[in-house]
């Protein structure tokens, strides 16, 4: 583990104006433990308008018209970050496979890569509930695909977070995720819960003992090697780390 001594935690966001992305930054911002809150974005989201001075001195905000442009390793090199939270997503039946794979894989793979490259040694994904590279489905199968290429990486820390359906999305409701929420059976989490687990999990990755307390606390096995953790985090595990006593 990872643990800065006598500072804040410095995180690196991508796709922070999205419906996950944008409850991270909430939550990193609001948070004691995180001194410095970088987003990578397209554009510059009302929500980070008017916020406390304490948390506008966090804010970093760079700008990056094509997500493409991340593969040029040497124009993204960032060191000094702790964690990296990847939100990047988008809907494959909405704006087609093409631009899915470019966003849900190939813009994630530079994430990450750009994580290795500046050795951060937190990595941090938003992926989907399914999600799994034998899936017969486009989509959970891509999902799968690209987690698979990020553990190769070896990462020292990568946290996995597969969240089910999502509630009350702050900027693009979709018509399925509102029909699925009246059933029962469908794993489904709270968009602004999101947020809350990735930064929780990951204040806690960067601190030993609270990282054993949470491993012993929700069974979490490290799927990944020595010198290169994987936790996976599917919907009941995040709803059950909202519920901890850690």
């Amino acid at each position: 583990m990872v643990e800065p001594a006598g500072k804040g935690l410095k995180a690196l966001v991508f796709g922070a104006s999205g419906a996950t992305g944008r409850e991270v930054v909430s939550e990193l911002l609001a948070s004691p433990a995180w001194e410095q809150v970088t987003v990578v974005v397209r554009r510059k989201i009302d929500r980070w308008e008017n916020l406390p001075e304490d948390q506008a001195k966090k804010l970093n905000i760079t700008y990056c018209e094509d997500f493409g442009q991340l593969s040029d390793l040497s124009k993204w090199q960032m060191p000094g970050f702790d964690s990296v939270f990847c939100c990047l997503g988008t809907q494959s039946t909405k704006y087609g496979k093409k631009a899915f794979y470019q966003v849900d894989h190939d813009y994630t793979m530079h994430t990450a890569m750009i994580a290795q490259a500046s050795k951060i040694p937190h990595y941090s994904i938003i992926s989907s509930t399914g999600a799994n590279h034998k899936s017969f489905a486009y989509y959970p199968k891509i999902k799968g695909q690209t987690e698979n290429e990020i553990i190769a990486l070896k990462l020292p820390i990568t946290s996995i977070h597969r969240p089910g359906l999502l509630l009350h999305r702050d900027n693009d409701s979709r018509f399925m995720e509102k029909v699925a929420a009246w059933i029962p059976f469908f794993p489904k989490i709270e968009s602004r819960d999101v947020g809350r687990v990735a930064r929780i999990e990951a204040e806690m990755r960067h601190n030993s003992t609270l990282s054993e307390g949470l491993n012993s606390k929700l069974k979490l096995k490290n799927k990944g090697s020595e010198g290169a953790a994987v936790y996976f985090y599917e919907n009941s595990d995040m709803l059950n780390l909202l519920r901890a006593k850690l």
